[in-house]
């Protein structure tokens, strides 16, 4: 299974606690787990904005801030913060926003069985578009 937190990931993937051994089967669990995994990062890379603020135009910061945050069994939020900052303080805000407004799904019943929560950590990509750099023109 995926651990949490560890070593950076690529852009955007998110890595899971290993799952009890309580509930269902191991390979089901962890199967479940992955999915659930890979959902939540396919959804932060389509809700992801770079932040469009004076200073994010005037600076036009790039980076990897990797960001760690707690979900309820039901989905909700518990908590979230900068697990390794990316060198910009645009971004890591940008980040830690991305995770704030999300609207999460609930777990499935078999994974992470016995937790009330578990704690995800993604890496998220922020680079400059064409449109971007467009926008900032004067």
């Amino acid at each position: 299974p995926l651990t949490a937190p560890a070593a950076a990931l690529p852009q955007g993937e998110a890595k899971a606690g290993p799952a009890s051994s309580a509930g269902a089967p191991g390979a089901l669990a962890r199967t479940l787990e992955q999915q659930y995994v890979a959902r939540l990062r396919s959804y932060l890379d389509t809700i992801k904005r770079y932040p469009t603020s004076r200073a994010a135009r005037q600076e036009q910061p790039t980076g990897e801030p990797e960001v760690w945050f707690v979900l309820d069994r039901s989905g909700a939020l518990v908590d979230a913060g900068i697990a390794q900052p990316s060198g910009s303080m645009i971004l890591d805000q940008a980040a830690l926003a991305t995770v704030r407004r999300g609207e999460y799904p609930r777990f499935p019943p078999e994974v992470w069985a016995g937790s009330a929560d578990h704690r995800f950590t993604v890496r998220l990509k922020f680079t400059l578009s064409a449109d971007d750099t467009a926008a900032s023109s004067p």
